[in-house]
This record gives structure tokens, sequence and C-alpha cells, in this order.
């Protein structure tokens, strides 16, 4: 499950007193998963699967993509962009992230479980966060925090990231809900691409894996 919490805009705020201007993006997101204390985890679905083609070719912008054929599994992709062009100010972009697993229950039985992006994100400009993953209990965060403040004459642009990823043992465990033969598969992706590209495969169970990318430009004084 993926809550995000609070999302907000500040600008025109006096900086230090000197009468210029500081700009803030923040964002801040909380992920919580896993099966409720001393419950019994239902059977996953047969073969499940996720399949993204032909698709994001020739965009611009921002896009996100998750697929997840597995079983409690967090996923998030998240963006924190500050764009301020005045002389007298800065830019500040914050990402503030949580991620939680907890009570994760084992299953009996096993599938197959694939996920593919085929055909995709060609001659795109801009950035792309992509999550695939299979098996039971992981976590996935993608975090881009940009700040552009091209005009700032005392101060550069600033880029604030604070995160958590935090996973219990799975109990009971005999094996993954995920068979030997799923998959996680790109083809065919990201020709003549230019921007920021952000891309996760787990293949697996409990695992945390985070991508961050801060960026900041400004000319100082």
């Amino acid at each position: 499950m993926f809550k995000l919490t609070d999302t907000h805009l500040r600008q025109g705020r006096p900086y230090r007193g000197t009468g210029a201007t500081l700009l803030t993006v923040a964002t801040m997101a909380i992920l919580m998963g896993g099966a409720a204390a001393a419950q019994t985890a239902p059977p996953p679905i047969p073969d499940s699967a996720n399949a993204f083609t032909d698709s994001g070719n020739g965009s611009q912008g921002l896009i996100g993509v998750n697929q997840n054929t597995g079983d409690f599994n967090n996923q998030a992709n998240i963006a924190s962009i500050a764009l301020s062009g005045a002389g007298d100010s800065a830019a500040l972009a914050q990402v503030i992230a949580d991620a939680e697993q907890r009570d994760n229950v084992a299953f009996d039985s096993q599938v197959v479980q694939t996920n593919s992006i085929s055909d995709a994100f060609n001659n795109f400009s801009g950035v792309a966060q992509l999550n695939q993953t299979t098996g039971q209990a992981n976590t996935q965060l993608n975090i881009v925090a940009i700040a552009f403040a091209p005009g700032a004459t005392f101060s550069p642009a600033l880029t604030d990231v604070e995160l958590r990823g935090v996973t219990s043992p799975i109990t009971g465990r005999s094996q993954s809900s995920a068979s030997p033969d799923s998959t996680n598969t790109i083809e065919g992706s990201f020709n003549h691409f230019n921007g920021l590209a952000q891309v996760q495969q787990i293949a697996g169970d409990g695992n945390v894996v985070v991508n961050v990318v801060a960026i900041a430009v400004g000319t100082g004084g």
C-alpha cells in the first residue's frame, strides 16, 4: 500500500531577512505492508503477469511504472522538483520517505510470476521511474529530488532526502511464493532515451532496494 500523506509548496517566504525568497517543494510518503499478525495468508493468484508494451515512446515529462505480481510488496516512485528563476532566490527540493514491512507470513504454494516491459520509452525525454518485483515482502523506492535556481546570486539550489526502509522476517518460511520460472524482463526499450531513468528489478523475498538521485543546479554568489 502506498499513501501520499503530505505534499506542499511554499513560495515568497523571506530568506534569512535578506528580502530574497526561498522556493521549497517537500514530499512525505509512508509505505506500510505485510499481513496482519496471527493471520494466515491466502494463496496467491495462479500465474500472475503484468505487461507494459509500446508505451511512453516519444513522450516528455515524468512517468512512473510499478509492476508487482508477488505478495505484500511495497513500491513507490517519488519526485520532488523545485524551480526558481528570480535573481534573489533559492530552490529547495525535499523528500521524506518511510517504508516498512511487518508481520510477513510465508505461502505454502508457488506460482509463476512475470513482469515485462517491451518496446517502451524509446525516444523519451524526461524522468522515468520503474519498479518490477516478484516474490514476497519486498520494498522498492525510486526517489528524485531536483532543484533549479539558475538565477540565484547568493546561494546554490538545495536538495534534501531523508529515508528509512525496514522489513521484518518472513515467518513459517518453506519457499517463496514465486516459482523458479518467474521473471522480470525489459526488452527493446530506452533507445534514444534522454534524461534520467531509475530501474529496479527484484526476484526474491524480503529485499529493500532504494534508488536516490539528488540534483541541485544554481550559480551561487
